[in-house]
């Protein structure tokens, strides 16, 4: 069935409404989930009545986090309120899950390919393990789907699907898909559903569907599947093309390598980089939301938005360089608002957070990944450091390994990871100081050209400015 979008629909728990309560004698900045409720009067809600588990079995796989006390004792937990609120969005009802799509940003191609797992019962061991899967329909339809693996986290792995009617060459429709390696893992992906709706926004965040699929034909385990809009490229893929282009165009010397590209252009480009991730930080900021793993392979962008890939020409109107995976998103607790608050103000829900080493900040290594020592400058850091890449076309520290005969066309340079030296990428981080150690073997007329970019990364990597500052100079 589907709800009303101009009724709305009413969730007021005993133990949210206390919570609420204690909130709001606590602190008028921490973040206002339960609004969500009603907010769902904008978005186009749609209840299904599954032929899969219980709706309690999906609550508990998000209730398994560690340390959480339901008992109600007036001592919360943030990881306790949003298990709370997870209950509201997917429980409805007895034995109900919810699939919720934002109206505005749902897109027709995207909901072709989500009717089609459904009605055809397609399951994870299929996409996981089939390239392509065709099908006769009842209507004698011949489909296909295409599968690729994007990327093969340690909790998540994500394809993207693309769908064809084969019978009238109809125009192929993509999107792309995330879901948990096993149920254990489940709660990534609904915390990173829960971050999409509380994060709604139809520019920032247009998140498409979430449905359930059977982790196999004989297996009565059903996962959520997160269903994404298809860009066509990430940073990190786009960078690399670049360099990749620069390589093909020279003679493959350092002298050269970075001079090809139209230094103007790329320079605008990189401004609107830089825009376009404050203004996410800035919502993030808002909703006091860490994301925990930016990184240039974690930002997105249509490069059919770029008329010119070797101009870099862009419509601003159009283009606009995306934050995506929010599986390790935390949000931030006031410190006046919970007594077991860490040296910087504040505390995150206890979920299992999967950063990035090279994008980490000192004082994350020095402290041991400890969860309490992330905050928004960590998000800040990281961002910097994308910021850098940019300009330099290699992953934090990659550059720092390679053959000194600078006439080879040694492209492919040895890094510190792939000699499993973690203790020297580590070490190099705690030194402190990411842009020389960065830039130390790039050249240096290159380098002249983006001053005052570096200016900029220097407030960020070295100065550690704060976000308001950023915002206040630059935007």
């Amino acid at each position: 069935m589907v709800m009303n979008p101009t009724t709305t629909p009413s969730l007021s728990p005993p133990e949210l409404l206390s919570r609420q309560d204690y909130i709001s004698s606590q602190s008028s900045s921490f973040p206002d989930l339960p609004y969500l409720i009603n907010d769902f009067s904008r978005i186009n809600i749609s209840i299904t009545i599954p032929s899969c588990q219980d709706t309690v079995e999906t609550i508990k796989v998000l209730s398994r986090s560690q340390n959480n006390n339901f008992s109600d004792n007036n001592t919360y937990t943030d990881s306790f309120f949003l298990n709370q609120f997870a209950k509201q969005i997917l429980s409805f009802e007895n034995n109900t899950l919810l699939s919720a799509s934002a109206s505005a940003s749902a897109s027709e191609s995207s909901q072709i390919i989500v009717d089609f797992l459904r009605d055809q019962n397609i399951t994870i061991d299929r996409i996981n393990s089939k390239k392509t899967i065709k099908i006769t329909t009842q209507d004698n339809e011949n489909i296909q789907l295409k599968i690729n693996l994007i990327n093969h986290g340690s909790f998540t792995q994500v394809y993207e699907l693309t769908y064809q009617n084969l019978n009238n060459d109809k125009q192929l429709s993509s999107c792309i898909i995330k879901f948990p390696k096993n149920e254990k893992y489940s709660k990534f992906i609904l915390n990173e559903l829960l971050f999409y709706h509380y994060l709604h926004n139809n520019r920032l965040f247009p998140y498409q569907n979430i449905i359930y699929l059977k982790s196999s034909s004989s297996s009565s385990t059903f996962l959520p599947i997160l269903i994404l809009p298809k860009y066509t490229s990430t940073l990190y893929q786009f960078i690399q093309s670049i360099q990749k282009k620069n390589i093909q165009n020279n003679t493959c010397t350092n002298t050269t390598i970075q001079q090809s590209t139209n230094i103007t252009e790329y320079k605008k480009l990189w401004m609107k980089l830089f825009k376009d991730l404050l203004l996410y930080l800035k919502l993030f900021n808002l909703k006091n939301v860490i994301h925990c793993d930016i990184k240039t392979s974690n930002i997105v962008l249509n490069e059919r938005d770029i008329h010119d890939n070797n101009n870099f020409h862009y419509n601003d109107d159009t283009m606009i360089f995306h934050i995506i995976d929010l599986a390790s998103s935390k949000i931030l607790i006031p410190s006046n608002s919970n007594p077991n608050s860490n040296s910087n103000g504040s505390e995150v829900n206890n979920i299992n957070i999967e950063s990035t080493l090279e994008y980490c900040p000192p004082e994350i290594i020095e402290n041991k990944f400890n969860y309490k020592f992330f905050s928004s400058q960590t998000d800040l850091y990281s961002m910097g450091l994308c910021l850098l890449s940019f300009i330099t076309k290699f992953e934090p520290y990659q550059n720092l390994s390679f053959n000194d005969n600078n006439n080879d066309c040694n492209t492919d340079r040895i890094t510190p990871q792939s000699n499993s030296n973690m203790t020297f990428i580590i070490n190099t981080i705690l030194k402190n100081n990411p842009i020389i150690l960065n830039t130390m073997n790039l050249n240096q007329t290159y380098l002249s050209n983006w001053s005052q970019e570096i200016s900029i990364i220097d407030d960020i990597l070295i100065k550690r400015v704060t976000l308001d500052y950023l915002l206040n100079k630059y935007t």
